[in-house]
């Protein structure tokens, strides 16, 4: 019989209070046996870390930054924090299905380079518990681009759905740098080290955006995207970085720059993005 692999689930959580001891739940209550579940309150200053306090059972650990690092550098506290085989990172406030790391570990398993692999899936996408789409519409694959797959393809690598080795995480790492961004930005971080990538088709996760609670990748900054692009630009195809600025920045183009948002509409038509009737409702809007 084949040895399970140890695993450490790590969450993190910037003034989640009212979210969090679900996230911690639906890890402790996997079919697959988790070794710890550590939390990492990102100096909420709220009462998240109360919250995380009243979750008992043994195998929750605390890390209480004494500053804010924002998403990626909480991330990578929680794996230095990490003593498991395996990492499996879930943010706090989403939730996996009860057999998430089982699916996952015996993909894992079966795979013939695990030391290089992370294992993700499909998900719910939930907006105030009412499930809207199943994302993405088609999973990478080995002949996949990561920054095309990403970005010209609309696909999608979210953490919660992330299962690695701890030594590939520990190398690699998040960007701590850049607040944007967080997900595409340490797959790409990924690639780059040669790790490789399983998506399993069934959706494994939650991924909740609750009233009130708004999804730190759904905040507005385009100095911010911007800077992440001139970082991780030269890493992507010329049809990456034109659909990359399409995908997030195009609305708020629309409002401030009208006419630079009409040249990116054309560099995406012209890139393969969007078809006749995508484009005349992006022309509509240009012109308002």
């Amino acid at each position: 019989m084949t040895a399970q692999p140890s695993i450490s689930v790590i969450i993190t959580a910037y003034r989640r209070a009212g979210v969090v001891a679900e996230a911690i739940a639906s890890a402790l209550a996997q079919d697959h046996p988790v070794l710890e579940v550590i939390v990492v309150d990102d100096a909420s200053g709220d009462d998240t870390a109360d919250a995380i306090r009243r979750v008992e059972d043994a195998r929750v650990r605390l890390v209480s930054l004494l500053e804010n690092l924002g998403p990626a550098g909480a991330m990578n506290a929680g794996i230095a924090a990490a003593r498991g085989e395996l990492v499996a990172l879930l943010d706090s406030d989403d939730l996996w299905l009860p057999h998430k790391l089982s699916c996952q570990v015996a993909a894992w398993q079966a795979h013939p380079d695990r030391a290089r692999l992370l294992v993700a899936s499909r998900l719910f996408d939930e907006q105030d518990g009412r499930v809207v789409a199943t994302r993405p519409e088609a999973v990478i694959t080995a002949r996949d681009d990561v920054a095309d797959y990403l970005f010209v393809r609309d696909g999608l690598l979210q953490t919660s759905t992330m299962l690695l080795p701890r030594a590939l995480a520990t190398r690699v790492g998040f960007d701590a740098a850049t607040r944007r961004h967080t997900d595409p930005g340490f797959v790409l971080r990924l690639a780059r080290d040669g790790a490789c990538f399983l998506q399993l088709e069934e959706p494994l996760v939650r991924w909740r955006s609750v009233g009130g609670v708004a999804r730190v990748s759904r905040t507005r900054s385009l100095d911010e995207s911007r800077a992440w692009l001139d970082r991780y630009g030269t890493w992507m195809s010329p049809r990456a970085r034109v659909a990359f600025r399409y995908r997030n920045h195009i609305r708020l183009l629309r409002r401030s720059a009208p006419w630079a948002a009409a040249g990116l509409t054309l560099r995406a038509a012209l890139a393969g993005m969007l078809g006749r009737r995508e484009l005349a409702r992006a022309w509509r809007k240009v012109r308002g």
